[in-house]
């Protein structure tokens, strides 16, 4: 029983280490889905129905992690520097809100504020 006890102990303390220093923030949050998002988008392997799907799932997500940042306390004030680099860059940041705006796609929206055209996808060649 005393042999079980060790690995027990170390089990457990070093889940209470990971849980306390495993913290991230709305923004943190809010780029690791907008990533997963575009991602999903540019998945050639999936077919076009499961990324309709997927698309609309994380707009979802997206839109209620973009309200929780929105809604983040320590934005009053000063803010951290996230907060001041994500409210400049408002386009790309919060996305859903901002295509909402301009009435596009989220995806396409996302392309129009990087300077993605069909005609530079097009143009572009492959290099392996």
């Amino acid at each position: 029983m005393r042999h079980y006890l060790i690995p027990t102990l170390v089990a457990s303390l070093s889940l209470a280490f990971i849980s306390s220093t495993s913290s991230a923030s709305s923004f943190d949050n809010l780029e690791r889905e907008r990533a997963l998002t575009i991602l999903k988008y540019m998945d050639a392997d999936i077919g076009e129905h499961h990324r309709i799907v997927a698309l609309e799932n994380a707009k979802r997500r997206l839109l209620d992690l973009e309200r929780i940042a929105l809604q983040e306390k320590n934005l009053r004030g000063i803010g951290s520097y996230k907060a001041m680099r994500a409210f400049s860059d408002y386009e790309k940041t919060f996305l859903v809100h901002a295509s909402a705006e301009s009435g596009k796609n989220i995806i396409i929206h996302w392309m129009d504020s990087i300077g993605l055209t069909s005609s530079s996808i097009n143009s572009a060649r492959v290099v392996k």
